[in-house]
């Protein structure tokens, strides 16, 4: 995973949000502070709401929706 380390367990005053896709949401060739995943992590931390959020990126290269 594009990503960083996340524990098993999740602290009590987190959520955690599980982003999933192809090699856009991967963002493979993006450094990692500018991939949506990051954006996405640091927007929602940087509100008053205490709470802290953990965006967490599942993307995998060529994986999309079974064609018919």
């Amino acid at each position: 995973m594009h990503d960083t380390e996340h524990s098993q367990r999740k602290p009590e005053d987190t959520y955690r949000i599980l982003m999933l896709g192809d090699s856009f949401v991967q963002a493979a060739q993006v450094a990692k502070t500018e991939t949506a995943r990051q954006i996405l992590e640091d927007l929602l931390n940087s509100q008053p709401a205490g709470r802290r959020y953990e965006v967490i990126n599942a993307g995998i290269p060529s994986w999309a929706q079974a064609r018919n």
